[in-house]
């Protein structure tokens, strides 16, 4: 029997990897981002590698058309599994209230909150249908804090912590599971995209203990989500988790 995963910002960083992990496991997939040169660099892997079915699918979820176009493949993708809502960007932080794009940050609050929690109440229509699915949203740990210049970003992170919790218990008796993803730094080229660039030099002053592996953090989200699912929010390895108490106790 045939089983699809849908995957938002699937083009790189996070979402590809989660594409890569998913196709192992045998899912065909849509992969959906802006650009459609890396999507397809995406597809002809998947499709040589494992065999199976990769469809590209254009969008970009700052556009409301485009996330209402994306609603319905999801209600027309029977056999959906799988929906993990990774697109988002960062950026910002080089400036303080008021003085902030307002632009910059309705599209921010557009692809983090109102693409998240639209995608997600359409795939899980499709999901309660069958009994089961699993939605991923990625939040972050930056979620957990309050700093100089982070409004935009921490405040849609907090937004995605909060509805995935909130509809994880919707779900309950579905057999729907959701999971906020929570990462702290990792290595994807997310630092050196245009909108970080202000920051882009401050990050190579992380200590390199800080960095997760991408290739483990999409397996263990996987692992959580199937394994654990009353454990609505992941927060990868122990460092983090540290970090996210002392985050919430002092910020």
């Amino acid at each position: 029997m045939s089983k699809t995963a849908i995957i938002t910002g699937a083009s790189s960083g996070i979402g590809r990897s989660f594409a890569r992990r998913l196709a192992a496991e045998g899912y065909n997939m849509i992969l959906v981002a802006r650009r459609e040169s890396l999507l397809n660099e995406v597809k002809e892997e998947l499709e040589s590698q494992f065999n199976v079915s990769a469809e590209v699918f254009l969008a970009d979820l700052s556009q409301l058309d485009d996330i209402r176009r994306l609603e319905e493949k999801i209600a027309q993708t029977p056999d959906l599994e799988f929906l993990i809502n990774s697109a988002g960007y960062g950026g910002g932080w080089d400036k303080l209230y008021p003085d902030v794009d307002p632009d910059f940050t309705t599209g921010m609050i557009t692809v983090h909150c109102i693409a998240t929690v639209r995608l997600s109440r359409a795939a899980a229509e499709v999901m309660k249908a069958n009994g089961k699915g699993y939605i991923i949203n990625l939040a972050s740990c930056a979620a957990f804090g309050s700093y100089p210049g982070a409004a935009n970003y921490t405040s849609t992170k907090q937004f995605i912590l909060s509805f995935t919790r909130n509809f994880a218990w919707d779900l309950a008796k579905t057999g729907v599971r959701a999971q906020a993803l929570c990462p702290g730094y990792v290595k994807t080229d997310f630092y050196t995209t245009k909108e970080m660039l202000p920051a882009t030099e401050s990050y190579k002053k992380i200590p390199g203990f800080m960095w997760l592996d991408l290739e483990w953090l999409t397996k263990k989200s996987l692992e959580t989500i199937k394994k654990h699912p009353r454990k609505v929010v992941y927060v990868p390895s122990l460092r983090y988790k540290f970090f996210t108490w002392l985050m919430k106790k002092f910020f």
